[in-house]
């Protein structure tokens, strides 16, 4: 049961963040092969959270949780997850959400009836300025849902570490395209890529004031990006022998209504911000230069992208040399 993996399983269950640390500390020693009495789950708890619950409170929440069938009580006065009981709860969630997605799709399909004649009129583009604070929590939220994500930037998020992301107030945003793209792999991700190792060298340098560090982050994203390459079929880069002045995101839910366009300064390695544009024809049309765009540029495939990571290895250290 890995913790990054099933955090929805908290919602699923209907249950607090208190109440899942306990059924994981349950799973945890069962697991182990450890002792699942309440006094080896309180101090499993512990170790989980680092925080203590009094013993009133713990057999107030076993008690929650076997009346809830998701853990049950063995001889001996022990406990063990109820497994036949927690899939049953994830059927019901199953059942109850392809209810609400049919209720859903129904009400969809009669929005033409609904708002005739408010469809009568041309669509108008909905237009607005997103600080950069504004623009990467907006993208972390339509990740949840987007089936497809295409983009123009500079670094290559997935690639770059969590701690880089955190410096740029990003943190959010690049847990959910991870979680999408790496973990789950239920996202296509496509990449057109204006990656400059020597630009990046510099941008992390300003960030952490270390050459140390911003050798190895750097030198991590050109690897990583070998590593995507080799082994998702759902992530494609394609790498761009030119710079590419325009920076966009396209999340692509069940249509292509919307693209944010990316600021930077001229005289700044950093964003400015992003406009966000809600139209399906400006989409559409960003869609058909990014199509293109990729066409005139090479995709990384396991044939070539070793050639294009020593490259990349090679700029680098000629950077840090000079």
């Amino acid at each position: 049961m890995d913790d990054q993996n099933i955090e929805h399983l908290r919602d699923w269950l209907d249950l607090t963040n208190q109440q899942f640390d306990i059924l994981k500390s349950v799973y945890t020693l069962e697991r182990k092969k450890g002792d699942t009495s309440p006094l080896n789950i309180q101090k499993e708890y512990f170790k989980r959270s680092g925080k203590r619950i009094e013993r009133s409170n713990l057999f107030t929440i076993i008690k929650l949780l076997v009346g809830r069938d998701t853990i049950q009580k063995t001889e001996r006065g022990r406990y063990s997850l109820n497994i036949e009981g927690i899939k049953k709860s994830v059927d019901v969630k199953d059942r109850q959400f392809k209810e609400q997605y049919n209720q859903l799709q129904k009400a969809r399909q009669n929005l033409d009836s609904y708002l005739n004649d408010i469809l009568e009129q041309p669509p108008k583009p909905v237009i607005r300025f997103l600080s950069n604070h504004e623009l990467f929590n907006t993208l972390a939220e339509r990740l949840k849902y987007a089936s497809e994500l295409c983009l123009s930037v500079r670094s290559p998020s997935l690639a770059c570490s969590p701690t880089f992301y955190k410096a740029l107030e990003r943190g959010e945003y690049h847990r959910i395209i991870t979680q999408r793209a790496l973990i789950e792999r239920d996202l296509k991700v496509k990449w057109l890529l204006d990656f400059n190792v020597n630009r990046q060298f510099d941008r992390v340098l300003k960030l952490f004031n270390s050459s140390e560090f911003a050798y190895m982050e750097v030198n991590n994203q050109i690897e990583g990006i070998e590593k995507i390459v080799n082994e998702y079929d759902n992530v494609e880069f394609y790498s761009l022998s030119y710079p590419y002045t325009q920076k966009f995101f396209l999340p692509i839910t069940n249509r292509v209504n919307e693209c944010f366009m990316y600021l930077t300064g001229f005289s700044s390695l950093s964003s400015q911000g992003a406009i966000h544009i809600l139209s399906e024809d400006i989409a559409s049309e960003v869609l058909k230069i990014f199509n293109s765009e990729c066409l005139a540029s090479t995709k990384l495939t396991p044939n070539n992208v070793k050639k294009y990571t020593d490259q990349n290895k090679k700029t680098l250290k000629q950077h840090i040399s000079k």
